[in-house]
């Protein structure tokens, strides 16, 4: 009979987007740990850390060793990655590539899930859905749903997520894996999603990931007041993606265009290689090219 999951705290507080509290987790867990779940455990740890944009910390700390264990490899690329998409992700893709050939580090469920991101945000769904395939982990069947629905192919989402609730219905990844997909789907699903965050909050408390996502339901539901104020709370996370959110519920109130600028200016400093952020500047761009004449 297995014991209790050391990790299962640290990992929950991870998918629910809590990283703060994911690095005093990492602290706090026993010296002694297993060697391969102290390899887990900082993994997560700094996947939390490149959560915060803390990317120089995985980049100084990660040892660029063959001894290394390939989930910290994996990882440091995935922090080089994102710290400029743009400038690192033909060097990145080329060291997963090489390590997705290696017999000896190719089934790695760390590699096979930022092999998974990595080339997710670069659009080559293709070689990112090969990667996480067939995962017999909960988090590359996760980003099997995400990967999904950027496809725009809910149908398919929505047969991953079964399997998913049938292997374990009340994991915190098969419930946020169902809000996706409902919130996808839009309607009165939104509606179910609101309640399923709702009660993943109630149960592990608030954090930016879960208000955003509330926010967004709000919004898909019409309830653009009340998407607000879930999303004034989530702002001082910093996440991206909460002011992407919080620009278009502003526009959707009819803010004034000064205030819906203070987030646009705020996400072109804190994140400029955002999709939002590109896509703002191509049609600035583009505007500009037809005031010239």
């Amino acid at each position: 009979m297995s014991g209790p999951d050391k990790l299962f705290n640290l990992r929950n507080q991870f998918w629910l987007g809590n990283y703060t509290q994911v690095q005093s987790l990492g602290s706090s867990l026993p010296s002694s740990l297993s060697a391969e779940l102290r390899v887990e455990r900082d993994a997560y740890v700094y996947r939390a850390l490149i959560a915060l944009r803390e990317f120089h910390v995985v980049l100084d700390e990660v040892a660029d060793s063959s001894t290394t264990p390939i989930d910290l490899r994996a990882v440091k690329a995935l922090a080089l990655y994102m710290s400029n998409p743009v400038a690192n992700a033909d060097s990145v893709m080329q060291s997963l590539r090489d390590w997705m050939a290696d017999e000896g580090t190719q089934g790695n469920a760390t590699l096979r899930l930022v092999v998974g991101i990595v080339f997710g945000q670069q659009s080559q769904f293709v070689d990112a859905l090969r990667a996480v395939a067939g995962g017999d982990t909960m988090e590359m069947r996760a980003l099997e749903v995400q990967l999904l629905l950027r496809m725009d192919r809910p149908d398919v989402a929505e047969k991953r997520l079964r399997a998913m609730q049938q292997a374990d219905e009340d994991h915190t990844l098969a419930q946020l894996a169902a809000v996706w997909v409902a919130v996808a789907q839009g309607g009165p699903r939104c509606q179910e999603a609101l309640y399923q965050l709702q009660d993943l909050r109630d149960r592990y408390g608030s954090t930016s990931m879960l208000l955003n996502a509330m926010g967004v339901c709000q919004m898909h539901l019409g309830e653009f007041e009340e998407a607000e104020r879930l999303l004034a709370d989530a702002t001082s996370s910093g996440d991206p993606d909460v002011l992407v959110n919080v620009v278009a519920c502003a526009q959707q109130r009819r803010k004034p265009q000064n205030f819906v600028d203070r987030y646009v200016n705020q996400l072109k400093a804190s994140a400029p290689q955002h999709p939002f952020v590109q896509s703002c500047e191509r049609m600035e761009g583009a505007f500009d090219r037809v005031a010239a004449g």
